[in-house]
């Protein structure tokens, strides 16, 4: 089954539209610490450059995907920090996944610190620190999931304190963040709540439920993370219908969206993914585009029509691979003669998309186009006028979560929840039968 859920994962305010002031910086240093937390729209501000700043999948693409850890795709970088990764030869010298978000973490605890003796009303300080809490929890989550064991830092520190603190124990590690995210959802608002006032991009009661089940997931604890899935379905049980249009700008914020990162057009705050990954053509043939190559292995992962693999299925054609997969293929895949923004890419070496005399050149065949908004001006693409949002947890993860938890407790449960997946309008994938879910 947990091959089932991981290859499915793959196929699966502050930062308001409104109010784009809030994802720039803020002057702190012109006010006093006082000043700032009797401030409502001053906390705003500092909490709000927290969100911005907090780590996620787009801002590595400017070095990784991190599918290219995995078999599922491989870097055409030469230069890239993947391969040393992946080739054992990774030394602690090394920059890899980013730093610790030490000043991240500092920023959280001082909002929690410091707002109970705050000014503010009870109710606008209980939701500051739930904030807090949840950021903190998330922000640790991300490095537990790529360092392991991590430093509590649960209060301010400066230089009087003993900063030579231990990594905790992996129980202590897993507690303190469940703790945080438990508290948090005792306060948190329900996502329809932040819809209504248009304040998308703020933490949520279901993004708190849905990474306690991711988390309790990874770490074996799967009645809590049954259970926080049921809490997420209580409010949020539909996915987007448009699997192909998930990603998109026009699209950020859909209901699926748990939590995610937010980029915005009107703001400094953008990404690179589409300057990095679009194919050759779209920029000159040096200009390190295309990076990530998916590989034979996912491509043959990706049913055909009938719900089978290529191999077992009557409609596969040798002469044309590619027709009739999967809807969800040909929004996550590019490949020879497939079209992005009325282009044909062209794969083939030699090709305007694998030109020869290009310092790096495709490794496999196939370009990524997930994520990937044909909307966006690539003619400008060096300016990085990339603000789609970056997704990071949504419900189709937490129905896979769900269909994982109860495998071994309820198997008709679970291929209900993978079949809802499957089942998206636009993609209508034929059920899994109980025949076949193994």
């Amino acid at each position: 089954m947990k091959k089932i859920y991981f290859l499915l994962f793959v196929l699966v305010g502050f930062l308001t539209a409104c109010n784009d002031g809030f994802l720039d910086s803020f002057p702190f240093d012109e006010h006093t610490d006082a000043t700032i937390w009797n401030d409502e729209e001053m906390v705003k501000g500092f909490v709000a450059g927290i969100y911005k700043n907090i780590p996620c999948e787009f801002d590595q693409f400017t070095s990784f995907s991190t599918a290219t850890f995995t078999d599922e795709a491989v870097c055409k970088w030469s230069s890239s920090i993947v391969h040393e990764i992946n080739s054992g030869d990774l030394t602690p010298n090394v920059w890899y996944m980013g730093e610790w978000n030490y000043s991240l973490l500092r920023k959280c605890n001082q909002v929690i610190e410091r707002m109970p003796s705050s000014d503010l009303p009870d109710y606008k300080k209980e939701n500051f620190i739930a904030q807090a809490k949840f950021l903190r929890a998330y922000i640790n989550m991300y490095s537990y999931f790529y360092y392991g064991r991590f430093q509590i830092l649960d209060k301010v520190y400066d230089i009087t304190n003993d900063l030579n603190i231990k990594r905790a124990t992996e129980e202590e590690c897993i507690d303190f963040m469940l703790k945080d995210l438990d508290e948090s959802c005792q306060v948190l608002p329900l996502r329809s709540e932040l819809s209504k006032t248009g304040e998308y991009g703020l933490a949520c009661y279901e993004a708190g439920q849905a990474l306690k089940a991711r988390l309790c997931l990874q770490v074996g604890k799967k009645e809590l993370a049954r259970k926080a899935c049921e809490e997420v379905f209580k409010t949020s049980n539909e996915l987007f219908p448009d699997f192909s249009t998930l990603f998109m700008a026009a699209n950020d914020n859909n209901k699926e969206m748990l939590f995610s990162k937010q980029y915005s057009r009107n703001s400094t705050l953008s990404h690179h993914v589409l300057m990095i990954e679009v194919p050759t053509s779209f920029r000159s043939i040096n200009a390190n585009s295309g990076k990530t190559n998916p590989t034979q292995n996912l491509v043959d992962a990706f049913e055909m029509i009938d719900g089978k693999l290529y191999n077992e299925s009557d409609v596969y054609v040798e002469a044309d691979p590619y027709a009739k997969r999967d809807p969800r293929f040909y929004a996550t895949i590019m490949y020879d003669q497939s079209v992005f923004k009325d282009h044909t890419v062209m794969l083939a070496l030699g090709e305007e998309d694998n030109p020869l005399e290009a310092t790096d050149k495709n490794l496999t065949g196939y370009y990524l186009n997930k994520f990937l908004d044909p909307s966006l001006d690539l003619e400008n693409t060096q300016k990085i006028t990339n603000y789609n949002n970056c997704p990071i947890i949504r419900l189709a993860e937490v129905f896979l979560i769900y269909a994982e938890v109860m495998y071994d407790v309820n198997k008709e449960v679970a291929r209900e929840y993978v079949n809802k997946v499957r089942g998206r309008e636009s993609v209508n994938m034929p059920a899994i039968l109980a025949s076949d879910f193994d």
